[in-house]
């Protein structure tokens, strides 16, 4: 299998608070993730077959899982051989944990085999934005969102959602409406679900979300589990910063 060296693109987004940069630096620094890398190879996770892949996608029974085993099966042999090591392999596994927590931009490895994309962002409500008006200390409302996403090999395998909505002032938020946690999970050892989502007003007026995503990686013999506390705050700006830490 060839090195997994990872490369990543320059951030897109505005420069964020230090805080962003202190929370992901202690993630990529938790035992979570040495953790990853300290498993003795005894425990090493054995690599799924073709046949159990498509047939556990095939009994998740829904359209995308019949896309992504559609998506799969269009691949070489050669190609799916790689694409099933890549689902059980530690270094893609924790490179998608560190770039969960880490600012917009794209994480590649394997010669880009392994594509990690991370987006954030904030948009008024259409009904209430005037165009040519600049964003900044618009009244209405808003969302604002932080979202990842895993591709092996030009098939999405793994996808994180936490978005919220909300209404502001010209000045700060004045009422909070809803917060979703979503994601996306075709890979065979993998488990991730979340508990509800939390949404309240800051002090300083701020609209803030909290959900806590807790993740397996559980397959034949080899176990660890990841849980990561995700928080989203925005303003009458957009979107200020998100973080994850380890729960």
């Amino acid at each position: 299998m060839q090195s997994m060296r990872s490369t990543r693109s320059p951030r897109t987004a505005r420069h964020r608070s230090g805080i962003k940069a202190t929370f992901a630096a202690a993630v990529i620094a938790a035992s979570t993730l040495t953790g990853l890398s300290a498993t003795p190879a005894s425990a090493a996770p054995q690599i799924p077959t073709a046949e159990e892949y498509t047939t556990w996608l095939k009994s998740l029974d829904n359209t995308q899982a019949t896309a992504t085993a559609s998506a799969f099966n269009a691949l070489s042999v050669s190609n799916k051989d790689k694409f099933l090591r890549y689902l059980v392999d530690e270094e893609v596994l924790r490179a998608f944990a560190v770039a969960s927590a880490s600012d917009p931009g794209t994480t590649v490895l394997a010669d880009g085999d392994v594509v990690i994309e991370v987006d954030e962002g904030a948009a008024p409500d259409p009904a209430s934005s005037v165009e040519g008006v600049s964003l900044r200390g618009s009244a209405g409302g808003w969302s604002c969102w932080y979202n990842v996403k895993q591709k092996i090999l030009g098939v999405t395998i793994t996808r994180l959602n936490f978005k919220q909505w909300y209404h502001s002032t010209s000045t700060k938020v004045d009422k909070v409406y809803n917060a979703s946690a979503s994601h996306t999970n075709y890979n065979v050892g993998v488990s991730i679900s979340h508990e509800p989502e939390e949404q309240w007003i800051s002090g300083a007026g701020n609209a803030l979300a909290y959900v806590t995503w807790h993740g397996s990686i559980i397959y034949k013999g080899f176990g660890v589990n990841i849980d990561k506390r995700h928080h989203l705050r925005c303003d009458e700006t957009g979107f200020r910063y998100s973080y994850l830490k380890n729960v």
